[in-house]
């Protein structure tokens, strides 16, 4: 609490208080502001290290599995760009962390190889020092065999000499019988072993195909974070926009799968040109494939990426909707919503104008330019097809969802009135 007696005027106290600066009074509201923008910037650094750190296999395991519970934690909370930017951040972790574990689990594969490769050289080394002497010892054998005890009496000088020389046989055929009995396990073990040297070889290959890939995850993650960041530029209110234009497209296009009946996957269905390549967002080719990180096939939700393909393939760029798809940084992470302006896919520079009114369209059909049209069929923006030109019935089009729909008459299939936007596409 504080008292609520006044102190009492002091005339002295105001004399003797400094005269303030006025170059201090300008100095501290920028001294302010910076101390704000600096705090404003600590909030949205990563909650995880830039750089994972393993002391050795088990401690990137046990870091491994506190990451996943984190990631878990905030799968159903990326609501805000902060949380967004957090959860990305930890999947960098974790990718990071994974990468590192491969390579101890690499190195200590490499260790094990390279002693049991050389355990493998001694115990062949031995084998074939053993397998010599038995030989010899076997003709020995074979040349006594060859003796009755008559003829050993008969060449020995006296009867003593001639039992030393049978009992000397006989303990020589118990020894070769061991010998022989340590050679074949020895053998067995040398086999095993050999098969375990293979086996551990081909981990090792497959852990660095493993490892190879994982560093392209982490690259398209970090990819993802730094593409969001510029595009929002670290702006919530335009995150919040292409959440809710994300979350709106999802469910207008969920709708339209259920009057469809879902999704069936189709035989190969492309189909080149001297126009391009008409691209099915159902082929079986990538028909099961996500949309980035977002868990979203192409054959129900990628008619956008299919279309922006075919377009491509139009101006010479050998791009299809599986390239698109596989690149995360290109969509709204967690959503299959491609981002609209500039995206590069496979060094292809790709700009797409995206909210042009139907009036666009037979202008640039006449400057020899094809369109992608956004559908509407009551819920939204569904579906999106290429408009590729124009005839005596109307618009001539490739649609991605219908079996060989390339270069059918769009109004057999939809009306002018269900556009709802027009997309304008430039390739370099």
């Amino acid at each position: 609490m504080t008292s609520s007696v006044r102190a009492p005027y002091n005339r002295d106290m105001r004399l003797k208080l400094p005269v303030l600066n006025r170059n201090l009074l300008v100095r501290v509201p920028i001294f302010l502001a910076l101390l704000l923008l600096s705090l404003l910037f600590l909030s949205f650094q990563s909650p995880v290290s830039e750089a994972a750190f393993c002391k050795n296999y088990f401690d990137c395991n046990r870091q491994i599995e506190e990451t996943k519970r984190k990631i878990n934690e905030l799968a159903n909370q990326a609501d805000s760009l902060a949380k967004q930017i957090s959860y990305l951040d930890y999947q960098i972790h974790l990718s990071q962390l994974e990468i590192e574990a491969a390579e101890e689990q690499i190195k200590l594969l490499s260790e094990d190889i390279g002693d049991l490769s050389q355990r493998l050289e001694r115990i062949g080394s031995f084998l074939k020092f053993q397998e010599k002497t038995f030989v010899a010892r076997a003709r020995s054998a074979y040349i006594a065999e060859q003796l009755s005890p008559f003829d050993i009496v008969l060449g020995s000088e006296d009867l003593d000499e001639a039992i030393r020389r049978i009992k000397y046989l006989k303990v020589l055929e118990a020894q070769d019988r061991e010998v022989l009995e340590q050679m074949k396990d020895i053998r067995t073990d040398y086999n095993e072993q050999k098969a375990t040297l293979k086996d551990k070889k081909a981990s090792a290959e497959e852990l660095k195909k493993k490892l190879e890939s994982q560093k392209i995850a982490l690259a398209q993650q970090k990819g993802s974070k730094e593409v969001l960041l510029t595009v929002t530029r670290n702006d919530e209110r335009v995150y919040q926009q292409l959440l809710k234009q994300a979350q709106a497209e999802e469910a207008a296009i969920r709708a339209l799968l259920t009057t469809r009946g879902g999704v069936t996957c189709l035989q190969p269905q492309t189909v080149c040109t001297s126009w391009g390549c008409y691209y099915n967002q159902r082929d079986i080719t990538w028909c099961k494939k996500s949309l980035g990180d977002s868990g979203l096939s192409v054959g129900g939700y990628g008619c956008l990426v299919s279309s922006v393909a075919m377009i491509a393939r139009h101006y010479g760029r050998s791009i299809t909707p599986a390239d698109i798809a596989a690149t995360p940084s290109l969509f709204v992470p967690g959503t299959g919503y491609l981002y609209c302006g500039t995206i590069y896919v496979k060094g292809v520079k790709i700009d797409r104008d995206c909210w042009g009114p139907r009036s666009w369209i037979d202008g640039e059909l006449r400057a020899g330019r094809p369109v992608i049209v956004g559908l509407s069929f009551g819920h939204g923006t569904a579906h999106y097809v290429v408009i590729k030109g124009k005839n005596s019935k109307g618009y001539i089009m490739n649609d991605p969802w219908y079996a060989e729909a390339h270069d059918i008459q769009f109004s057999g299939y939809y009306s002018t009135g269900q556009i709802t936007t027009v997309n304008i596409v430039r390739v370099y």
